[in-house]
């Protein structure tokens, strides 16, 4: 018999490339995985601000009495919904062009990671710096 070295394998009890044997002729050991391609989500890119204010006409209609009541009602934590519905603090002038993006988006143009950043910004910077998202050739 010859052993054959399975270059890349994957324990799949320990989640670690480790290198896998077995002898030519008999199966491969239980715990080898082949190697995968990379998840491709097929997933929609939401866009984020209007995302918030989904959560936020939800609460306004009533429909969820408070963020907590939405957090319950979404599967999400609390904190979570504070931090939605904290991307329309953004300039006015700036919610608007971000919604004029569309939903959902052809790719990730604008993410919530990125606009939480902004809105650290004073108004002046907000409004540059979407200015140039939004004009991005990114989105052709």
């Amino acid at each position: 018999m010859n052993l054959t070295i399975l270059a890349g394998s994957m324990p799949a009890a320990y989640g670690a490339s480790r290198l896998g044997y077995h002898f030519e002729g008999t199966e491969p050991p239980a715990f080898f995985e082949p190697p995968r391609a990379p998840n491709r989500s097929s997933k929609p890119h939401r866009n984020p601000i209007v995302v918030a204010q989904e959560w936020q006409r939800t609460l306004d209609s009533g429909e969820c009495a408070s963020r907590a009541d939405l957090a319950r009602k979404l599967g999400v934590t609390r904190a979570r919904v504070t931090q939605v519905l904290g991307l329309l603090e953004l300039t006015p002038e700036a919610v608007e062009g971000l919604v004029a993006l569309g939903d959902p988006l052809p790719k990730p143009i604008v993410t919530e990671h990125g606009l939480r950043s902004i809105l650290k910004l004073p108004a002046d910077e907000q409004k540059h710096v979407l200015r140039g998202i939004v004009e991005s050739p990114v989105m052709g």
